[in-house]
Parts: C-alpha cells; sequence; structure tokens
C-alpha cells in the first residue's frame, strides 16, 4: 500500500458494511477532520464519524472481525489522532471461544 497523505491512502476492500462494493475493490482512504473517507474511482462512497469508531484494529485475522485489514503504521498513526483510540494488535491477543 502507497501511503500519499493528499491522494490518500490505497486500500483493497476485504468486505464489510458497503454493499455496493466488491471484495476486492481498490479504494482510497482519506483522514479527515470529519472522520475517515472511503472513494471509489469516480466518487465518495462512505464517511465515517471519527466519534463513530469504537475500536482499531490490525493483524493477520482482523478481517475476521471488523472486515477490512489495514496495515499501514503512518495510516494507524493517523486514525488513532482522528479517533482517540488505541490501534491493537489482533495478532497479539488470545480470544477465546
Amino acid at each position: 500500500m502507497t501511503a500519499v497523505a493528499e491522494d490518500g491512502y490505497k486500500v483493497s476492500y476485504d468486505g464489510g458494511s458497503i454493499p455496493e462494493v466488491k471484495t476486492g475493490t481498490e479504494l482510497r482512504l482519506f483522514i479527515t477532520a470529519n472522520g475517515i473517507r472511503f472513494a471509489g474511482k469516480k466518487t465518495d462512497l462512505i464517511t465515517i464519524p471519527s466519534a463513530s469508531v469504537t475500536e482499531i484494529s490490525y493483524g493477520q485475522d482482523v478481517h475476521r472481525r471488523v472486515g477490512a485489514a489495514i496495515g499501514v503504521a503512518g495510516l494507524l498513526a493517523g486514525l488513532e489522532g482522528i479517533t482517540g483510540k488505541k490501534a491493537v494488535d489482533s495478532d497479539a491477543m488470545t480470544v477465546k471461544n
């Protein structure tokens, strides 16, 4: 993934809550003062208000819990900055089912 601030972050959609986007679609993620904005090639798709973010996770199995896996240090720092949440390494967590 390339992290270019003014051009957003190149991410690949791994499934989740945007019904009009297919798994594997390349998107751009922008961190703004108002939240986290996802855009396709021609249009904005969704903006998530930063106050709505309840958790930031990264790691090998994160997609099973949140629908997308994004692993760029600068991106995580930006998300932590606008949400006030600390990113958690899902690989270091022990989950008991």
